[in-house]
């Protein structure tokens, strides 16, 4: 007959149900009996583990057998043993790569943190500005050659950020210009396409002319070259 029965554990000394079948009751809970399999294969491990590792690596190989017809992803060189995707050059070479982009991944980190402590610095502390100015000055006697090197690198590596900033903002420029004239040639009142828009100095750069935005004016391209470094009026 099947019945639960309330049995107490002999490792916590909690109770807990059994459905009982048999004549037999177990000793200890299913958590307790869990650990003390856990705590046993672990005993057996360590007193085993030569014996353990071998075979873990003999099934390992069985599972993945050696491919003799597969090449490195990078250099393409015959591989063997297992499955790997790389040869041993190859694969150091991207651990070194992997190093390098990590190293440089903390050293941007880090300058970003400076830059933020440098700025709090100048927000906070009395003098910050000048004690550098001093310090510069002082690095740039003693050690000038370095100093200009270091310049002369930090203008070479902000140079391209420079020039695409410089872009972005004559293309922004042109943009507005183009729509608040509304794509309207102001030499011919005609209808000016994206790809023939060209910005026509109202008063010619030779006269004086500034690179305002007051001063310049959508125009087609043909219009831009006709008028050339005349006056709207002298066009008549």
């Amino acid at each position: 007959m099947t019945k639960i029965v309330i049995a107490a554990c002999q490792d916590c000394t909690g109770t807990f149900e059994h459905l009982h079948r048999s004549g037999c009751v177990p000793k200890r809970c299913g958590a307790c009996r869990l650990e003390l399999s856990r705590r046993r294969r672990r005993a057996w491990y360590e007193a085993n583990r030569e014996h353990a590792l071998a075979y873990a690596a003999r099934r390992w190989l069985a599972s993945r057998p050696a491919i003799a017809d597969v090449a490195c992803e990078d250099c393409g060189a015959g591989l063997s043993g297992g499955r790997p995707r790389y040869c041993d050059q190859c694969r150091q070479r991207r651990v070194r790569e992997n190093k390098a982009r990590y190293r440089e991944g903390q050293r941007a980190t880090l300058r970003a943190k400076g830059s933020e402590y440098a700025r709090n610095r100048r927000d906070t502390e009395p003098g910050y500005r000048q004690r550098q100015r001093e310090l510069a000055a002082l690095r740039l006697k003693e050690h000038p050659e370095a100093v200009r090197e270091s310049r002369k690198r930090s203008y070479e590596r902000h140079a391209e950020s420079r020039r695409a900033s410089r872009r972005d903002r004559a293309q922004r420029k042109r943009r507005a210009i183009y729509q608040r004239d509304q794509a309207v040639c102001h030499i011919c009142q005609g209808h000016v396409a994206w790809a023939d828009f060209e910005l026509d100095h109202v008063v010619p750069a030779s006269r004086g002319g500034s690179g305002d935005e007051i001063n310049l004016a959508t125009s087609h391209m043909t219009c831009n070259r006709r008028k050339s470094a005349r006056l709207l009026e002298e066009m008549v």
